[in-house]
Protein backbone atom coordinates (compact mmCIF):
# COMPACT_ATOMS: atom_id res chain seq x y z
CA UNK A 1 0.00 0.00 0.00
CA UNK A 2 1.61 3.18 -0.56
CA UNK A 3 2.56 5.45 1.59
CA UNK A 4 0.11 8.50 2.41
CA UNK A 5 1.77 12.31 1.82
CA UNK A 6 1.87 14.55 4.59
CA UNK A 7 -0.86 16.27 3.13
CA UNK A 8 -3.00 13.96 2.73
CA UNK A 9 -2.89 12.41 5.69
CA UNK A 10 -2.36 14.86 8.10
CA UNK A 11 -2.43 18.63 6.69
CA UNK A 12 -6.04 18.50 4.95
CA UNK A 13 -7.90 16.41 7.49
CA UNK A 14 -6.96 18.74 10.30
CA UNK A 15 -8.33 21.79 8.14
CA UNK A 16 -11.41 19.99 7.35
CA UNK A 17 -11.49 19.29 11.19
CA UNK A 18 -11.31 22.92 11.82
CA UNK A 19 -8.19 22.42 13.60
CA UNK A 20 -7.37 26.12 14.52
CA UNK A 21 -3.71 26.60 14.06
CA UNK A 22 -1.29 24.13 11.84
CA UNK A 23 2.76 24.47 11.77
CA UNK A 24 4.47 23.55 8.74
CA UNK A 25 8.04 22.76 8.46
CA UNK A 26 9.35 23.52 5.00
CA UNK A 27 11.60 25.49 2.31
CA UNK A 28 9.19 24.97 -0.23
CA UNK A 29 6.97 27.64 -0.08
CA UNK A 30 5.58 27.05 -4.10
CA UNK A 31 4.49 23.08 -2.77
CA UNK A 32 3.09 24.59 0.14
CA UNK A 33 0.87 27.12 -2.03
CA UNK A 34 -0.14 24.43 -4.26
CA UNK A 35 -1.00 21.99 -1.07
CA UNK A 36 -3.27 24.67 0.39
CA UNK A 37 -4.90 25.73 -2.84
CA UNK A 38 -5.44 22.02 -3.11
CA UNK A 39 -7.33 22.07 0.35
CA UNK A 40 -9.14 25.15 -0.54
CA UNK A 41 -10.99 24.07 -3.43
CA UNK A 42 -11.29 20.85 -1.98
CA UNK A 43 -13.06 22.21 1.26
CA UNK A 44 -14.54 25.15 -0.64
CA UNK A 45 -12.39 27.90 1.41
CA UNK A 46 -10.95 31.06 0.95
CA UNK A 47 -7.33 31.25 0.93
CA UNK A 48 -5.63 34.06 2.20
CA UNK A 49 -2.61 34.98 3.23
CA UNK A 50 0.23 37.36 4.84
CA UNK A 51 3.72 37.79 5.14
CA UNK A 52 5.96 40.48 6.79
CA UNK A 53 6.59 41.61 2.49
CA UNK A 54 3.09 42.43 2.63
CA UNK A 55 1.50 45.27 4.23
CA UNK A 56 -2.28 43.96 3.82
CA UNK A 57 -3.24 40.57 3.93
CA UNK A 58 -4.08 39.52 -0.02
CA UNK A 59 -6.62 37.00 -1.15
CA UNK A 60 -6.24 33.85 -4.17
CA UNK A 61 -8.38 34.62 -6.77
CA UNK A 62 -9.48 33.08 -10.10
CA UNK A 63 -9.63 35.07 -12.93
CA UNK A 64 -11.91 34.25 -15.96
CA UNK A 65 -9.83 32.17 -17.84
CA UNK A 66 -9.59 29.90 -14.73
CA UNK A 67 -5.87 31.70 -14.08
CA UNK A 68 -5.01 32.04 -9.72
CA UNK A 69 -3.68 34.88 -8.72
CA UNK A 70 -3.36 37.25 -5.45
CA UNK A 71 -4.96 40.36 -4.50
CA UNK A 72 -5.72 42.61 -1.80
CA UNK A 73 -8.33 40.84 0.20
CA UNK A 74 -11.83 42.09 -0.51
CA UNK A 75 -14.61 43.21 2.49
CA UNK A 76 -17.82 41.70 2.76
CA UNK A 77 -19.55 44.39 0.36
CA UNK A 78 -16.38 43.85 -2.26
CA UNK A 79 -14.34 46.84 -1.35
CA UNK A 80 -10.69 46.82 -1.26
CA UNK A 81 -9.76 46.90 2.54
CA UNK A 82 -7.31 49.52 2.71
CA UNK A 83 -7.16 49.66 6.73
CA UNK A 84 -6.36 48.29 8.54
CA UNK A 85 -2.14 48.40 7.52
CA UNK A 86 -0.79 44.75 8.96
CA UNK A 87 3.08 46.22 9.13
CA UNK A 88 5.56 46.68 12.07
CA UNK A 89 5.96 49.95 11.71
CA UNK A 90 2.51 50.67 11.81
CA UNK A 91 0.64 48.16 14.95
CA UNK A 92 -0.44 50.39 17.57
CA UNK A 93 -3.98 51.05 17.72
CA UNK A 94 -5.40 54.13 19.23
CA UNK A 95 -9.01 54.95 20.96
CA UNK A 96 -10.80 57.33 20.33
CA UNK A 97 -8.84 59.90 22.45
CA UNK A 98 -5.75 59.41 20.42
CA UNK A 99 -4.60 56.81 23.32
CA UNK A 100 -3.11 53.47 22.87
CA UNK A 101 -6.47 50.96 23.06
CA UNK A 102 -4.86 48.69 25.85
CA UNK A 103 -8.46 47.29 27.02
CA UNK A 104 -9.66 46.03 23.54
CA UNK A 105 -6.59 44.27 22.94
CA UNK A 106 -6.45 46.19 19.64
CA UNK A 107 -2.74 46.75 20.38
CA UNK A 108 -0.57 44.47 17.89
CA UNK A 109 2.75 45.02 19.53
CA UNK A 110 3.95 42.99 16.38
CA UNK A 111 2.36 42.74 13.00
CA UNK A 112 1.56 38.80 13.17
CA UNK A 113 -0.30 39.42 16.52
CA UNK A 114 -2.56 42.36 15.32
CA UNK A 115 -2.91 40.03 12.23
CA UNK A 116 -4.52 37.15 14.27
CA UNK A 117 -6.72 39.46 16.35
CA UNK A 118 -8.18 41.00 13.46
CA UNK A 119 -8.71 37.79 11.02
CA UNK A 120 -10.44 36.55 14.58
CA UNK A 121 -12.48 39.26 14.87
CA UNK A 122 -14.46 39.02 11.41
CA UNK A 123 -16.80 36.95 11.24
CA UNK A 124 -17.31 37.19 7.19
CA UNK A 125 -13.91 35.67 6.99
CA UNK A 126 -15.55 32.12 8.61
CA UNK A 127 -14.42 29.74 5.72
CA UNK A 128 -11.36 30.49 4.83
CA UNK A 129 -7.82 29.86 5.57
CA UNK A 130 -5.20 32.12 6.66
CA UNK A 131 -1.65 31.18 5.77
CA UNK A 132 0.87 33.17 7.61
CA UNK A 133 4.57 32.94 6.51
CA UNK A 134 7.93 33.11 8.11
CA UNK A 135 6.97 33.63 11.79
CA UNK A 136 10.39 32.49 13.19
CA UNK A 137 12.08 35.69 13.70
CA UNK A 138 9.27 37.03 15.80
CA UNK A 139 9.50 33.73 17.97
CA UNK A 140 13.18 32.58 18.04
CA UNK A 141 14.73 34.65 20.71
CA UNK A 142 18.18 32.76 20.32
CA UNK A 143 19.21 32.94 16.25
CA UNK A 144 16.56 35.43 14.89
CA UNK A 145 16.86 38.06 18.10
CA UNK A 146 13.25 38.09 18.79
CA UNK A 147 12.36 40.19 21.77
CA UNK A 148 10.98 38.66 25.09
CA UNK A 149 7.63 40.90 24.76
CA UNK A 150 7.14 40.34 21.03
CA UNK A 151 7.35 36.85 21.44
CA UNK A 152 5.64 36.63 25.38
CA UNK A 153 2.52 38.78 23.30
CA UNK A 154 2.79 36.54 20.17
CA UNK A 155 1.95 32.91 21.69
CA UNK A 156 -0.44 34.52 24.13
CA UNK A 157 -2.38 35.36 20.60
CA UNK A 158 -1.59 31.73 19.51
CA UNK A 159 -3.08 30.29 22.40
CA UNK A 160 -6.28 32.74 22.16
CA UNK A 161 -6.89 31.89 18.93
CA UNK A 162 -6.60 27.98 19.54
CA UNK A 163 -9.44 28.60 22.03
CA UNK A 164 -12.64 26.81 20.82
CA UNK A 165 -15.04 29.86 20.40
CA UNK A 166 -17.50 30.86 17.75
CA UNK A 167 -15.04 33.25 16.29
CA UNK A 168 -12.35 30.57 15.04
CA UNK A 169 -15.01 28.22 13.52
CA UNK A 170 -14.03 27.48 10.19
CA UNK A 171 -10.87 28.98 10.22
CA UNK A 172 -7.45 27.88 10.12
CA UNK A 173 -4.19 29.40 10.24
CA UNK A 174 -1.58 27.64 8.45
CA UNK A 175 1.95 28.81 9.69
CA UNK A 176 5.03 28.38 8.09
CA UNK A 177 8.67 28.02 8.64
CA UNK A 178 12.00 27.16 7.37
CA UNK A 179 13.71 25.16 10.41
CA UNK A 180 12.21 23.46 13.03
CA UNK A 181 10.88 26.09 15.57
CA UNK A 182 7.61 26.32 18.14
CA UNK A 183 7.52 27.29 21.34
CA UNK A 184 7.12 24.87 24.00
CA UNK A 185 4.07 26.57 25.30
CA UNK A 186 2.70 25.66 22.45
CA UNK A 187 3.14 21.99 21.79
CA UNK A 188 0.08 21.13 22.88
CA UNK A 189 -2.00 23.74 21.01
CA UNK A 190 -0.14 23.51 17.92
CA UNK A 191 0.04 20.30 15.67
CA UNK A 192 3.48 20.73 13.61
CA UNK A 193 4.43 18.75 10.39
CA UNK A 194 7.51 18.82 8.42
CA UNK A 195 6.88 18.27 4.16
CA UNK A 196 9.54 16.36 3.31
CA UNK A 197 11.56 16.78 0.23
CA UNK A 198 10.41 15.39 -3.47
CA UNK A 199 10.06 11.71 -4.05
CA UNK A 200 11.29 10.37 -7.14
CA UNK A 201 7.67 10.40 -8.68
CA UNK A 202 7.08 14.34 -7.60
CA UNK A 203 10.23 14.53 -9.30
CA UNK A 204 9.76 13.01 -12.53
CA UNK A 205 6.41 15.63 -12.41
CA UNK A 206 8.93 18.30 -12.00
CA UNK A 207 11.37 16.74 -14.80
CA UNK A 208 8.68 16.57 -17.46
CA UNK A 209 7.10 19.98 -16.53
CA UNK A 210 10.07 21.40 -16.80
CA UNK A 211 11.37 19.40 -20.03
CA UNK A 212 7.77 20.69 -21.98
CA UNK A 213 8.46 24.69 -20.50
CA UNK A 214 11.88 24.45 -22.13
CA UNK A 215 10.82 23.07 -25.43
CA UNK A 216 7.71 25.53 -25.64
CA UNK A 217 10.02 28.06 -25.07
CA UNK A 218 13.05 27.29 -27.53
CA UNK A 219 11.53 26.25 -30.58
CA UNK A 220 14.61 26.31 -32.33
CA UNK A 221 16.57 24.40 -29.26
CA UNK A 222 14.02 21.82 -28.48
CA UNK A 223 15.61 19.10 -26.32
CA UNK A 224 14.82 15.43 -27.50
CA UNK A 225 12.50 12.89 -25.99
CA UNK A 226 15.15 10.85 -23.61
CA UNK A 227 15.40 7.47 -23.06
CA UNK A 228 13.67 6.07 -20.38
CA UNK A 229 16.68 4.55 -18.54
CA UNK A 230 18.75 7.97 -18.58
CA UNK A 231 15.88 9.97 -17.60
CA UNK A 232 15.01 7.98 -14.56
CA UNK A 233 19.29 8.08 -13.36
CA UNK A 234 18.72 11.87 -13.95
CA UNK A 235 15.35 12.01 -11.74
CA UNK A 236 16.85 9.79 -9.01
CA UNK A 237 19.67 12.01 -8.92
CA UNK A 238 17.98 14.94 -8.08
CA UNK A 239 16.50 13.27 -4.53
CA UNK A 240 17.45 16.21 -1.84
CA UNK A 241 16.39 18.60 -3.95
CA UNK A 242 13.80 21.16 -3.03
CA UNK A 243 11.41 21.27 -6.06
CA UNK A 244 12.36 24.83 -6.91
CA UNK A 245 16.64 23.18 -6.79
CA UNK A 246 15.63 20.31 -8.68
CA UNK A 247 13.97 22.48 -11.57
CA UNK A 248 16.90 24.89 -11.90
CA UNK A 249 19.22 21.67 -12.29
CA UNK A 250 17.13 20.30 -15.10
CA UNK A 251 16.98 23.43 -16.85
CA UNK A 252 20.84 23.80 -16.04
CA UNK A 253 20.97 20.36 -17.89
CA UNK A 254 19.05 21.31 -20.84
CA UNK A 255 21.21 24.46 -21.34
CA UNK A 256 24.66 22.86 -21.61
CA UNK A 257 23.27 21.06 -23.74
CA UNK A 258 21.88 23.24 -26.43
CA UNK A 259 24.73 26.35 -25.49
CA UNK A 260 27.80 24.05 -24.85
CA UNK A 261 30.72 23.07 -27.17
CA UNK A 262 30.17 20.44 -28.88
CA UNK A 263 26.15 21.64 -29.07
CA UNK A 264 23.39 18.38 -28.94
CA UNK A 265 19.54 17.88 -28.24
CA UNK A 266 20.04 14.66 -26.56
CA UNK A 267 20.39 13.51 -22.97
CA UNK A 268 23.21 11.42 -22.07
CA UNK A 269 24.82 9.37 -18.84
CA UNK A 270 27.17 11.78 -18.30
CA UNK A 271 24.30 14.82 -17.47
CA UNK A 272 23.86 13.39 -14.22
CA UNK A 273 26.82 15.05 -13.41
CA UNK A 274 25.08 18.58 -13.57
CA UNK A 275 22.80 17.78 -11.15
CA UNK A 276 25.54 16.31 -8.55
CA UNK A 277 27.30 19.38 -9.13
CA UNK A 278 24.32 21.51 -8.11
CA UNK A 279 23.54 18.91 -5.28
CA UNK A 280 27.21 19.20 -4.04
CA UNK A 281 26.74 23.37 -3.89
CA UNK A 282 23.29 23.40 -2.77
CA UNK A 283 24.56 20.49 0.16
CA UNK A 284 27.63 22.28 1.53
CA UNK A 285 25.49 25.63 1.45
CA UNK A 286 23.38 24.20 4.44
CA UNK A 287 26.32 24.21 6.51
CA UNK A 288 25.20 21.17 7.95
CA UNK A 289 26.45 18.14 5.60
CA UNK A 290 29.12 17.94 2.57
CA UNK A 291 28.34 16.41 -0.20
CA UNK A 292 31.68 14.39 -1.45
CA UNK A 293 32.70 13.45 -5.01
CA UNK A 294 34.37 9.99 -3.94
CA UNK A 295 36.76 8.49 -6.18
CA UNK A 296 38.86 6.25 -4.36
CA UNK A 297 38.62 2.95 -4.73
CA UNK A 298 38.73 -0.18 -2.38
CA UNK A 299 41.63 -1.87 -4.82
CA UNK A 300 44.16 1.68 -3.72
CA UNK A 301 43.71 0.46 0.19
CA UNK A 302 46.63 -1.63 1.21
CA UNK A 303 45.33 -4.55 3.50
CA UNK A 304 42.25 -4.29 5.45
CA UNK A 305 41.31 -7.98 3.70
CA UNK A 306 38.66 -8.71 6.17
CA UNK A 307 37.19 -5.28 5.93
CA UNK A 308 37.09 -5.56 2.09
CA UNK A 309 35.59 -8.97 1.92
CA UNK A 310 32.38 -8.01 4.08
CA UNK A 311 32.07 -4.99 1.91
CA UNK A 312 31.95 -7.68 -1.13
CA UNK A 313 29.00 -9.72 0.79
CA UNK A 314 26.83 -6.56 1.53
CA UNK A 315 27.40 -4.92 -2.06
CA UNK A 316 23.80 -4.74 -3.13
CA UNK A 317 22.25 -5.02 0.64
CA UNK A 318 20.63 -1.53 0.49
CA UNK A 319 17.79 -3.01 -2.09
CA UNK A 320 16.95 -5.47 0.36
CA UNK A 321 13.64 -4.26 1.83
CA UNK A 322 13.33 -6.48 4.60
CA UNK A 323 16.26 -5.91 6.34
CA UNK A 324 18.42 -3.24 4.99
CA UNK A 325 21.64 -3.02 6.16
CA UNK A 326 22.38 -0.67 9.07
CA UNK A 327 25.95 0.41 8.37
CA UNK A 328 29.54 -0.23 10.00
CA UNK A 329 31.90 1.24 12.32
CA UNK A 330 35.58 1.74 11.96
CA UNK A 331 37.22 2.86 14.84
CA UNK A 332 41.32 2.47 15.71
CA UNK A 333 44.67 3.61 15.40
CA UNK A 334 44.28 7.55 13.38
CA UNK A 335 45.70 7.22 10.07
CA UNK A 336 45.18 4.22 9.08
CA UNK A 337 42.80 4.55 6.09
CA UNK A 338 39.18 4.50 7.77
CA UNK A 339 38.33 8.01 6.06
CA UNK A 340 39.55 6.97 2.92
CA UNK A 341 37.58 3.10 3.41
CA UNK A 342 34.46 5.36 3.94
CA UNK A 343 35.02 7.38 0.47
CA UNK A 344 36.28 4.05 -1.08
CA UNK A 345 32.24 2.15 0.18
CA UNK A 346 30.47 5.08 -1.87
CA UNK A 347 32.38 5.12 -5.12
CA UNK A 348 32.57 1.40 -5.10
CA UNK A 349 29.03 0.96 -4.50
CA UNK A 350 28.40 3.43 -7.03
CA UNK A 351 26.31 5.75 -4.27
CA UNK A 352 26.13 9.60 -3.42
CA UNK A 353 28.30 10.38 0.07
CA UNK A 354 27.20 12.63 2.81
CA UNK A 355 29.93 13.71 5.06
CA UNK A 356 28.43 14.80 8.54
CA UNK A 357 31.03 16.40 10.97
CA UNK A 358 31.40 17.47 14.85
CA UNK A 359 32.32 21.06 13.87
CA UNK A 360 29.48 21.48 11.68
CA UNK A 361 26.76 20.67 14.13
CA UNK A 362 27.52 21.91 17.20
CA UNK A 363 26.17 25.69 17.65
CA UNK A 364 26.78 28.07 20.37
CA UNK A 365 22.73 28.92 20.23
CA UNK A 366 20.77 26.99 22.42
CA UNK A 367 18.58 24.27 20.27
CA UNK A 368 20.25 24.96 17.09
CA UNK A 369 22.67 21.83 17.31
CA UNK A 370 19.67 20.17 17.82
CA UNK A 371 18.03 21.28 14.92
CA UNK A 372 21.08 20.95 12.67
CA UNK A 373 21.16 17.07 13.30
CA UNK A 374 17.61 16.60 12.05
CA UNK A 375 18.05 18.24 9.14
CA UNK A 376 21.16 16.66 8.46
CA UNK A 377 19.04 13.20 8.67
CA UNK A 378 16.29 14.19 6.91
CA UNK A 379 18.45 15.13 3.89
CA UNK A 380 20.23 11.75 3.90
CA UNK A 381 16.66 9.87 3.77
CA UNK A 382 15.82 12.11 1.13
CA UNK A 383 18.76 11.39 -0.69
CA UNK A 384 18.66 7.82 -0.13
CA UNK A 385 20.21 5.41 -0.99
CA UNK A 386 23.05 6.62 -0.11
CA UNK A 387 26.18 6.22 2.00
CA UNK A 388 26.55 9.05 5.22
CA UNK A 389 29.65 9.06 6.98
CA UNK A 390 30.12 10.56 10.29
CA UNK A 391 33.34 11.39 10.69
CA UNK A 392 34.75 11.27 14.64
CA UNK A 393 31.90 9.98 15.73
CA UNK A 394 32.93 9.95 19.27
CA UNK A 395 33.74 13.88 19.10
CA UNK A 396 29.69 14.31 18.15
CA UNK A 397 28.48 12.35 20.45
CA UNK A 398 29.88 13.75 23.38
CA UNK A 399 29.99 16.94 22.72
CA UNK A 400 32.05 19.63 23.67
CA UNK A 401 32.30 19.20 27.37
CA UNK A 402 34.46 15.79 26.20
CA UNK A 403 31.98 13.10 28.13
CA UNK A 404 29.07 15.37 27.21
CA UNK A 405 29.15 16.84 31.08
CA UNK A 406 29.93 20.31 30.14
CA UNK A 407 27.66 20.99 26.94
CA UNK A 408 24.33 21.77 29.12
CA UNK A 409 22.65 18.11 27.96
CA UNK A 410 23.45 19.00 23.92
CA UNK A 411 25.50 16.00 23.18
CA UNK A 412 22.71 14.04 24.70
CA UNK A 413 19.95 15.28 23.09
CA UNK A 414 22.34 14.91 19.93
CA UNK A 415 22.86 11.25 20.73
CA UNK A 416 19.11 10.47 21.50
CA UNK A 417 18.13 11.63 17.98
CA UNK A 418 20.82 9.86 16.29
CA UNK A 419 20.03 6.62 17.91
CA UNK A 420 16.51 6.72 17.44
CA UNK A 421 16.86 7.59 13.82
CA UNK A 422 19.11 4.48 13.29
CA UNK A 423 17.13 2.08 14.70
CA UNK A 424 13.89 3.41 13.25
CA UNK A 425 15.00 4.77 9.81
CA UNK A 426 13.95 3.24 6.57
CA UNK A 427 15.36 4.91 3.65
CA UNK A 428 18.21 2.94 2.56
CA UNK A 429 21.08 5.46 4.40
CA UNK A 430 24.30 3.19 5.03
CA UNK A 431 26.03 4.63 8.05
CA UNK A 432 30.19 4.53 7.58
CA UNK A 433 31.29 6.26 11.22
CA UNK A 434 34.77 6.29 12.22
CA UNK A 435 36.10 6.56 15.68
CA UNK A 436 39.57 7.32 17.04
CA UNK A 437 38.88 7.34 20.51
CA UNK A 438 36.21 4.16 20.65
CA UNK A 439 36.15 4.22 24.75
CA UNK A 440 34.60 7.81 24.84
CA UNK A 441 31.19 5.87 22.66
CA UNK A 442 28.56 4.52 25.20
CA UNK A 443 28.24 0.90 24.74
CA UNK A 444 24.29 2.28 22.83
CA UNK A 445 25.78 3.48 20.24
CA UNK A 446 28.01 0.42 19.24
CA UNK A 447 25.50 -2.51 20.05
CA UNK A 448 24.16 -4.87 17.32
CA UNK A 449 21.43 -3.14 15.77
CA UNK A 450 23.06 0.23 15.29
CA UNK A 451 25.68 -1.23 13.42
CA UNK A 452 25.83 -4.47 11.42
CA UNK A 453 29.36 -5.00 12.18
CA UNK A 454 32.71 -3.28 14.52
CA UNK A 455 36.08 -3.25 12.77
CA UNK A 456 38.91 -2.35 14.56
CA UNK A 457 41.64 -0.55 12.22
CA UNK A 458 45.04 -1.62 13.25
CA UNK A 459 48.76 -0.25 11.99
CA UNK A 460 49.18 -1.90 8.43
CA UNK A 461 51.21 -5.12 8.67
CA UNK A 462 54.25 -5.45 6.26
CA UNK A 463 52.14 -6.64 3.06
CA UNK A 464 49.94 -3.57 3.73
CA UNK A 465 52.80 -1.36 3.90
CA UNK A 466 54.24 -2.69 0.66
CA UNK A 467 50.98 -2.40 -0.98
CA UNK A 468 50.88 1.43 0.64
CA UNK A 469 54.32 2.45 -0.47
CA UNK A 470 53.35 0.78 -4.35
CA UNK A 471 49.92 2.73 -4.53
CA UNK A 472 51.39 6.00 -3.34
CA UNK A 473 54.57 6.04 -5.38
CA UNK A 474 53.07 5.22 -8.21
CA UNK A 475 50.51 7.88 -7.97
CA UNK A 476 53.25 10.26 -8.15
CA UNK A 477 55.99 8.28 -10.17
CA UNK A 478 53.96 6.58 -13.29
CA UNK A 479 56.58 5.61 -14.94
CA UNK A 480 59.50 4.16 -12.70
CA UNK A 481 60.27 0.90 -11.90
CA UNK A 482 58.82 -0.20 -8.86
CA UNK A 483 61.05 -2.51 -8.37
CA UNK A 484 64.13 -0.77 -8.23
CA UNK A 485 62.92 0.79 -4.83
CA UNK A 486 63.28 -2.18 -3.20
CA UNK A 487 59.85 -1.34 -1.85
CA UNK A 488 59.51 -5.03 0.28
CA UNK A 489 62.38 -3.93 2.41
CA UNK A 490 61.56 -0.69 3.58
CA UNK A 491 58.05 -2.33 4.11
CA UNK A 492 59.67 -4.35 6.71
CA UNK A 493 61.45 -1.22 7.97
CA UNK A 494 59.00 0.98 8.22
CA UNK A 495 57.28 -0.86 10.95
CA UNK A 496 54.81 1.08 13.12
CA UNK A 497 54.02 3.17 10.31
CA UNK A 498 50.44 4.63 9.65
CA UNK A 499 49.59 4.75 5.88
CA UNK A 500 49.28 8.62 6.19
CA UNK A 501 53.03 8.45 7.73
CA UNK A 502 53.72 6.44 4.76
CA UNK A 503 52.55 9.10 1.98
CA UNK A 504 53.74 11.74 3.60
CA UNK A 505 57.10 9.56 3.54
CA UNK A 506 56.90 9.76 -0.12
CA UNK A 507 55.70 13.24 -1.19
CA UNK A 508 59.31 14.39 0.83
CA UNK A 509 61.26 12.02 -0.73
CA UNK A 510 59.56 13.63 -3.84
CA UNK A 511 60.65 17.14 -2.69
CA UNK A 512 64.18 15.95 -1.72
CA UNK A 513 64.55 13.95 -4.86
CA UNK A 514 63.36 17.24 -6.73
CA UNK A 515 65.36 19.61 -4.70
CA UNK A 516 68.57 17.59 -5.58
CA UNK A 517 67.68 17.64 -9.19
CA UNK A 518 67.58 13.58 -9.05
CA UNK A 519 65.45 10.69 -9.49
CA UNK A 520 63.37 9.05 -6.86
CA UNK A 521 65.71 6.02 -5.43
CA UNK A 522 65.31 3.76 -2.86
CA UNK A 523 68.29 4.97 -0.65
CA UNK A 524 66.26 8.75 -0.70
CA UNK A 525 63.53 6.85 0.36
CA UNK A 526 65.42 4.86 3.03
CA UNK A 527 66.65 8.23 3.99
CA UNK A 528 63.72 10.05 4.56
CA UNK A 529 62.37 6.67 6.57
CA UNK A 530 64.96 7.09 8.86
CA UNK A 531 64.36 10.78 9.43
CA UNK A 532 61.21 10.62 9.95
CA UNK A 533 59.26 9.52 13.84
CA UNK A 534 56.02 7.66 13.26
CA UNK A 535 53.54 8.40 16.00
CA UNK A 536 53.67 4.93 17.29
CA UNK A 537 56.80 6.20 18.70
CA UNK A 538 56.38 9.54 19.51
CA UNK A 539 52.93 8.95 20.80
CA UNK A 540 53.38 5.07 22.22
CA UNK A 541 51.41 5.44 25.36
CA UNK A 542 48.26 6.58 23.32
CA UNK A 543 48.75 4.21 20.32
CA UNK A 544 49.13 1.01 22.97
CA UNK A 545 46.22 1.71 24.93
CA UNK A 546 43.99 2.21 21.90
CA UNK A 547 45.62 -0.91 20.62
CA UNK A 548 45.05 -3.15 23.85
CA UNK A 549 41.51 -1.90 24.47
CA UNK A 550 39.86 -2.67 21.41
CA UNK A 551 42.45 -4.89 19.09
CA UNK A 552 41.31 -7.98 20.70
CA UNK A 553 37.92 -9.63 21.02
CA UNK A 554 36.24 -6.82 21.29
CA UNK A 555 36.08 -5.85 17.51
CA UNK A 556 36.29 -7.67 14.30
CA UNK A 557 39.92 -7.25 12.73
CA UNK A 558 40.25 -5.40 9.69
CA UNK A 559 43.75 -6.88 8.48
CA UNK A 560 44.42 -10.23 8.10
CA UNK A 561 47.81 -10.14 8.94
CA UNK A 562 48.69 -10.90 12.49
CA UNK A 563 49.23 -7.51 14.66
CA UNK A 564 52.13 -5.14 14.26
CA UNK A 565 54.97 -5.87 17.30
CA UNK A 566 56.33 -2.25 17.60
CA UNK A 567 59.37 -4.37 20.01
CA UNK A 568 60.36 -5.16 16.31
CA UNK A 569 62.28 -1.84 15.53
CA UNK A 570 63.47 -1.96 12.15
CA UNK A 571 65.08 -4.09 10.01
CA UNK A 572 67.59 -2.61 7.61
CA UNK A 573 68.76 -3.41 4.67
CA UNK A 574 72.88 -2.96 4.92
CA UNK A 575 73.46 -2.73 1.11
CA UNK A 576 70.98 0.46 1.40
CA UNK A 577 72.64 1.69 4.18
CA UNK A 578 76.00 1.70 3.01
CA UNK A 579 74.25 3.58 -0.53
CA UNK A 580 72.99 5.86 1.69
CA UNK A 581 76.39 6.55 3.59
CA UNK A 582 78.38 6.64 0.63
CA UNK A 583 76.28 9.47 -0.86
CA UNK A 584 76.24 11.35 2.12
CA UNK A 585 80.24 11.37 2.29
CA UNK A 586 79.95 12.85 -1.36
CA UNK A 587 78.70 15.65 -0.31
CA UNK A 588 74.50 14.57 -0.11
CA UNK A 589 73.18 17.25 1.64
CA UNK A 590 69.63 18.07 3.02
CA UNK A 591 68.13 21.21 1.65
Amino acid sequence: MAKQSVFTHDILPRIRADHPVLSVITHEWERLTNMLIDASEELDRRLLRWSNAHMRIEELITDEEGGLSWHDLKGPKGEIILSPVFDDAVTMQLDGDGNPDYVSGRVGRCAPDYVMWWYREQPWLQNSILWMEDLTPYLDMTAHAATSTTRRDLVRRIRQFCASDYETTDKTIVMSFPEPYLPVELEKDVEQFTLPLPDVSTLEKIFDATFDQWNDKNQDNQVVDPQREIKDKIVVSALGLTAQESTSAFKQIFARMVYGEPSRNTLENSDVKVVNEQKAQIINKTGVLEYIDASESIKDIGGMENLKHWLTVHKGSLQDETDPPRGLLMMGVPGCGKSMMAKAVAADWELPLLALKASNIFDKYVGESEGKISRALAIAEAISPCVLWVDEIEKLLAGSGGDGSLDSGVSSRIGGTILTWMSDKEAPVFVVATANNPERLDPAYVRRGRFDERFFIDLPGVKAREEIFAHHVAKRFPDIDLATLKLDMLAKQANGFTGAEIEALIVEAKNFARSQNSALTAEILHQCLNDMTPDSVAMTATISHIRQLWGGDRARRADNEDPVNLKDGKAYDKSIEEAVEKQRQGNFRRY
